[in-house]
C-alpha cells in the first residue's frame, strides 16, 4: 500500500504536484473535478462541459510544475480559469 495523499494544503502535497507524482495528481483531480465541471457549465450550459474540462486538468497538470511553495492552490487554479475564461464563455 502506497503513502496516503496529504490534504491539500500541505506543502508535502504541492511538492508532489510539482513533481507530477500520480497520487497526488488524482488526489487534486478528485478534489477539483466537481467544481470546475460545475464552472464550465456555467459558462457553457454544460455543452461540452466534460471535456472542457478535462481541458483545463491538462492546462493544470503542465503549469504544476511552476507551483510556487506557499502558494493558495485555489488561488492558482482560479487564476487559470481566468486565463480560460475567455475561450470557455459562450457569447
Amino acid at each position: 500500500m502506497g503513502m496516503p495523499v496529504a490534504k491539500p494544503t500541505d506543502s508535502h502535497f504541492h511538492e508532489r504536484l510539482r513533481a507530477l507524482e500520480a497520487t497526488a495528481l488524482a488526489r487534486l483531480f478528485d478534489l477539483y473535478f466537481d467544481p470546475i465541471y460545475a464552472w464550465v457549465c456555467g459558462r457553457r450550459r454544460g455543452r461540452d462541459a466534460e471535456q472542457l474540462t478535462l481541458g483545463i486538468f491538462r492546462e493544470i497538470y503542465q503549469r504544476l510544475p511552476q507551483l510556487a511553495p506557499g502558494t493558495s492552490l485555489e488561488r492558482w487554479i482560479a487564476g487559470i480559469l481566468a486565463d480560460q475564461a475567455a475561450t470557455i464563455t459562450e457569447p
